[in-house]
């Protein structure tokens, strides 16, 4: 690869945003910190700390999640902490 495609793969992969998104399908295992958004759609097992987490419907989270303000509407096992809200939908 020359210099020129590699510093246009290194720009592609900024992600100033500090937004993470696990799509359907997806499962990771390891440890998130720092996201200003969390969406998870696939699979997250470990630890994760984010100012706004989502675990959507077809989500799932196992481990210790920390973030402002949470949503959970799949399977969640561990422990959750926040420091505003918490809504759990069914």
């Amino acid at each position: 690869m020359d210099e020129e495609n590699s510093d246009s793969i290194s720009q592609d992969l900024d992600n100033d945003s500090k937004m993470v998104l696990v799509g359907s399908g997806v499962r990771i295992e390891g440890r998130i910190d720092g996201a200003e958004s969390t969406d998870v759609s696939g699979s997250l097992s470990g630890t994760l700390k984010s100012s706004r987490i989502s675990i959507n419907s077809s989500g799932s989270f196992n481990g210790d999640m920390n973030g402002q303000d949470v949503v959970i509407s799949g399977n969640v096992e561990g422990e959750i902490t926040s420091e505003d809200t918490i809504i759990v939908n069914q």
